[in-house]
């Protein structure tokens, strides 16, 4: 199939690279069974312009089987960004093991990011470090998911730059009314829909 763009393995039992999938722009192998997320596979895929790896634990009470890469998730992703320099879209939610610094390890590890949307979702230490290391690599998001990122500050938010902004999802995080209207100060002119359901300081 020389014309497949879409992939979408989401629970299915396993994902294989073949050569026929070599061209695909978009793939999803998220829920797949612990310890069957293909992560090496995934970084033969050169041309990807979305990715979605998220956690099969969704709905879990507990971490407790949440599936990572052999080497952790610092490695990774600084490979990920180098096999993958036209990535435009990433979705890692609810991966809880990734540490702020590995976030932002993705940004620092290459010039000219063009990481346009990005879901990091119930993934809690995700805070200041992945903010700031976004910022300066100038990569300005249509979409950020931060829902229940419980390290995410008032100064984290204020950090963000809603020029391209058109979804976000602040949900169940702890922003304040005044950081919230700091954040959205900053030209979002463009922003289409914010979900800020749960947030106690609002």
């Amino acid at each position: 199939p020389t014309k497949l763009e879409t992939l979408c393995f989401r629970g299915c039992q396993t994902y294989k690279f073949q050569m026929a999938f070599m061209n695909v722009k978009e793939l999803d192998v998220s829920r797949l069974p612990v310890g069957e997320t293909p992560y090496q596979d995934i970084l033969l895929h050169k041309t990807l312009k979305s990715l979605s790896v998220n956690s099969i634990n969704e709905t879990a009470v507990t971490w407790q089987t949440v599936d990572k890469p052999p080497d952790g998730w610092g490695k990774y992703l600084q490979c990920l960004r180098r096999a993958m320099p036209d990535l435009e879209e990433l979705s890692l939610a609810y991966q809880a093991d990734i540490r702020d610094e590995d976030m932002a390890d993705y940004f620092k590890v290459a010039p000219n990011c063009r990481l346009n949307g990005l879901n990091v979702s119930n993934i809690p230490s995700i805070g200041m470090q992945t903010i700031e290391a976004m910022a300066k690599a100038g990569c300005e998001m249509k979409f950020l998911g931060l829902r229940a990122c419980g390290a995410m500050t008032n100064q984290a938010f204020r950090l963000i730059s809603f020029a391209r902004m058109e979804f976000a999802d602040f949900s169940n995080t702890q922003i304040s009314s005044d950081g919230l209207y700091d954040a959205l100060a900053k030209n979002a002119t463009k922003l289409k829909m914010i979900n800020l359901a749960s947030c106690p300081n609002v």
